[in-house]
C-alpha cells in the first residue's frame, strides 16, 4: 500500500503542467521566415524533410500552401504509460498507452517576392489498450526549433544546387 501511495504521488508531481503560451508565444514558437526562398523551395524542403523524418505525407496542397504529415510510433514492450483512473477503478483493468501518433502541419504563404512565412503545428494523439485516445498540440520549443533548422538546412542545399 505504501508504494502505491509513493506511486501516485510520484505521477501527479510528474504531471504536473506547464504555463500555457500567450498566442503571441504560440506564433513565435511555430512561425519562421524564409527569405531570400521562393515558395516552391520552402513548400518541397518542408516535404523532403518531412519524409526524412519519417512522416507520411497525408494531404498537401502545393498552391494552398498546405501540408499535412503523420507518423506512428509504439510504444514497445515495457513501456507502461497508465492512465491512474483505469488502473483505479473501472471494469477493473489497466489501461496502458500503446501508441502514438504525431501529426504535423504546414502552412506557407508567400507574404513578398522571395519572402515565405511557414507556420508549423504539432499535435500528439495517445491511443490506449482498452480503447479512446487523448492528445493535443505539442508545444515544445525543441522539436519546433530541430524541424525548422532541418528545413532552414534543405532550403540552402536546394538554393545551392539550383533546385526549385
Amino acid at each position: 500500500m505504501r508504494y502505491f501511495f509513493l506511486s501516485f504521488a510520484l505521477c501527479l508531481t510528474a504531471c504536473q503542467t506547464t504555463p500555457a503560451l500567450s498566442p503571441d508565444q504560440r506564433r513565435t514558437l511555430q512561425t519562421r521566415i524564409f527569405k531570400p526562398a521562393s515558395y516552391n523551395t520552402v513548400f518541397r524542403a518542408f516535404k523532403t524533410v518531412m519524409q526524412d523524418e519519417g512522416y507520411v505525407i497525408k494531404n498537401m496542397d502545393m498552391d494552398g500552401g498546405f501540408l499535412v504529415a503523420e507518423t506512428q510510433k509504439s510504444m514497445g514492450a515495457g513501456y507502461n504509460t497508465l492512465v491512474i483512473l483505469g488502473a483505479l477503478g473501472g471494469n477493473g483493468g489497466t489501461n496502458y498507452a500503446t501508441g502514438r501518433t504525431y501529426t504535423c502541419t504546414v502552412n506557407l504563404e508567400e507574404i513578398q517576392k522571395d519572402v515565405v512565412e511557414a507556420r508549423l503545428i504539432f499535435q500528439r494523439t495517445t491511443n490506449y489498450s482498452r480503447g479512446g485516445k487523448a492528445g493535443g498540440e505539442l508545444l515544445k520549443p525543441e522539436v519546433y526549433q530541430n524541424l525548422f533548422a532541418k528545413v532552414f538546412r534543405e532550403v540552402e542545399r536546394r538554393k545551392a544546387l539550383k533546385r526549385k
